[in-house]
């Protein structure tokens, strides 16, 4: 069954290029592949936010919903 994904959703993205990344980032980093979703684009791709420092420092970037995985709150 597949979960249903809603705005302000704590997500993990499956993305082998940013858990490659990962791995070169300083020990205790927060991980680069959590964020919480933006939007949900007409086509079914998730726009997802990431924090990077500071209080309105982020970016968003646009995933394929099965790249999406909610986390538990």
């Amino acid at each position: 069954m597949k979960e249903k994904l809603k705005i302000g959703d704590k997500v993990e993205v499956i993305d082998a290029g940013l858990l490659m990344l990962q791995r070169f980032a300083p020990k205790k980093s927060k991980p680069n592949n959590v964020g919480k979703i933006a939007e949900i684009l007409e086509d079914g791709s998730i726009l997802v936010e990431f924090k990077l420092s500071g209080k309105d420092h982020s970016q968003v970037a646009p995933y394929p919903a099965d790249m999406v995985r909610r986390l538990d709150k």
